[in-house]
């Protein structure tokens, strides 16, 4: 009897399973000869590419990706077994073997004529747009016509290549074996171009950081549209695979798109940027404007209403005080927008760890900024002083550290002579101080530096193993200070300004170039330090700071800093600071 009840429980069990299977299956819509189909191909062989993340890779010997997620969506919901061709070396192989039938499916491929000889295609169940990729620094390019005789990366076997060959016969093919090997052509100037779908263009460039690259223009192309591919000699798999593909939900499709496809956020400053900040700062400045005349005015008439009356004095006390602490939190607000100009000083010690930086307006905020940036090929240090403390002085600096990541950042121009040249020129007809009628005559002065690897192709490491990179400096008005070997030397920068309606537009800045050996300290500061005077009217003087660098240069680069800092107080003692001062130093 209990053998009895055991077998009775096991029919009852498999019969429940093949019932819940046959449910399953009637839900997406299966005929019965298609129910009949998977009974008989209870495995499928498929066949995958192994270098096109994020839609499909091996990477361990295990298959990842978009593809994978949604190969076994499918196989769960047909109930099947699908199984994951491995050992091949290329896309194309897989292809081959798909012609000579020994892969059943291909989980990721986009259709062409060619592919269709031997295959059916389902309905896609992703798509992305395909653009045309350049280099930042790269002339217009409005679509592939403008392509013509330049040389762009291709991968044979992918569809833009097809695509792109018969119509467009003057383009240059620079052939390579994987999508990420194109985008590193571009970025390494091998190719002028690549043609690649947005999705995989924008893992690849998060991944490797290939930030030097941009999407110049769409391509014209038909997006890139992935789907299954079946043999054409069992078509009943082609709607087999589509009815499976119907039945995925947009939950199930949005938490594969999350997983794959994060949103990226990328920084690109422009002119629209320095719109935003003085639409910013001025509307703050304009209320301190505004709420300081409508109390004022309101104090002189309450004043003259109730002049001999104590309690409204008391009032207008009370009210004075109260628009003073909203025009302090207006400038304090002011003071956080300037700062949050400044680069991040813990992003500067992770490839210029040797080094400080000291800022300290004269107001709450002020004329004086630095700039510092890293790039693949060196780092930039930049120390402005401009016209003027205060509010005006703030306004001039947002003007240059805006214009400077232009010229540095979105015109790729490392060259520091080229840089003050091209500063000059935007600084003037920002301020329209190239025109008659210009009602300002505001500028700066600049020192700046570019320390180089040699190599745009390499991220800044220094020392390297070959030797210490050289040291460009080019000013305007500003010296660079530098020890070594305990001897200080200056190296002066023109004698020209930055900007002014006097300025030479066509004034080229000189470079100078210092040879850096191990131990060897810069030093770039405003003419607030040594400008500044004591009790007995006497400055601290360009001598003696030349004497402070060479006692504090053996010494670590934050010891350094606050000695400079003790000096400078020491010699100001109780007299009020005359200036912004600003001193940076760094060294290898």
């Amino acid at each position: 009897m209990k053998l009895k009840s055991v077998i009775v429980i096991i029919l009852l069990s498999v019969g429940n399973v093949v019932f819940a299977e046959e449910t399953r299956l009637s839900e997406i819509g299966l005929s019965a000869e298609e129910y009949s189909f998977l009974k008989q191909h209870h495995t499928l062989r498929v066949g995958v590419g192994i270098a096109w993340p994020p839609f499909q890779y091996l990477e361990n010997g295990e298959f990842k990706g978009i593809a994978s997620d949604y190969i076994d969506i499918v196989s769960e919901r047909l109930g099947i077994r699908m199984e994951i061709v491995k050992n091949v070396s290329s896309f194309q192989q897989v292809l081959e073997m798909a012609e000579k039938r020994e892969i059943d499916v291909l989980g990721c491929v986009t259709e062409t004529p060619d592919r269709k000889e031997y295959m059916d295609f389902t309905k896609p169940y992703f798509s992305s747009p395909v653009v045309i990729i350049t280099a930042k620094d790269a002339p217009f390019v409005g679509g592939l016509a403008d392509l013509n005789r330049k040389k762009v990366a291709f991968v044979k076997t992918l569809a833009d290549y097809s695509r792109v060959k018969d119509n467009y016969p003057l383009i240059i093919p620079y052939v390579v074996s994987t999508p990420a090997e194109k985008l590193e052509a571009v970025s390494f100037g091998k190719a002028d171009a690549c043609i690649e779908n947005l999705a995989v263009t924008s893992y690849f460039i998060q991944k490797h950081n290939l930030e030097n690259l941009k999407v110049a223009a769409k391509s014209g192309l038909p997006g890139t549209e992935l789907a299954f591919a079946s043999r054409n000699d069992l078509p009943l798999l082609c709607s087999i695979f589509n009815k499976a593909i119907a039945s995925i939900t947009k939950e199930e499709h949005d938490a594969v798109y999350k997983k794959w496809l994060p949103v990226r956020f990328e920084y690109k400053a422009d002119w629209s940027e320095i719109l935003k900040w003085l639409i910013l700062i001025g509307t703050v400045f304009a209320i301190i404007l505004g709420t300081t005349l409508f109390w004022n005015r309101r104090l002189s008439a309450e004043i003259s209403v109730r002049k001999q009356v104590e309690k409204a004095l008391q009032t207008s006390k009370e009210t004075a005080e109260a628009a003073n602490k909203k025009i302090m939190e207006s400038i304090n607000y002011a003071k956080m927008i300037q700062r949050s100009l400044l680069a991040n000083l813990d992003v500067v010690k992770s490839y210029l760890p040797k080094s400080f930086f000291i800022w300290e307006p004269r107001d709450i905020v002020g004329g004086d900024i630095f700039y510092t940036d890293a790039f693949e090929d060196g780092f930039i240090v930049a120390v402005i002083d401009c016209t003027g403390h205060g509010v005006p002085g703030a306004f001039m600096t947002m003007i240059a550290i805006s214009a400077l990541r232009r010229i540095i950042r979105d015109d790729g121009c490392h060259d520091p002579a080229e840089i003050l040249k091209r500063l000059n020129f935007i600084v003037r007809t920002t301020l329209h101080q190239d025109q008659a009628y210009a009602v300002s005559d505001d500028g700066l002065d600049i020192g700046i530096c570019f320390a180089g690897t040699g190599s745009r192709n390499r991220k800044p490491s220094f020392p390297q193993k070959s030797g210490f990179p050289a040291l460009t400096f080019a000013g305007a008005k500003m010296p660079l200070y530098f020890v070594n070997n305990g001897q200080v030397s200056v190296v002066k920068g023109d004698k020209k300004s930055i900007g002014y309606k006097r300025s030479d537009p066509d004034f080229s800045f000189t470079n100078h170039t210092v040879t850096v050996q191990k131990g060897i300290c810069f030093y770039m500061a405003t003419d607030g330090f040594t400008d500044q005077l004591d009790g007995n009217d006497r400055r601290f003087g360009t001598r003696r700071f030349r004497e402070l660098l060479k006692e504090i240069a053996p010494l670590p680069f934050e010891k350094q800093r606050e000695m400079l800092l003790a000096a400078f107080e020491a010699h100001k003692g109780t007299m009020q600071r005359q200036d912004d001062v600003t001193v940076v130093g760094f060294g290898f």
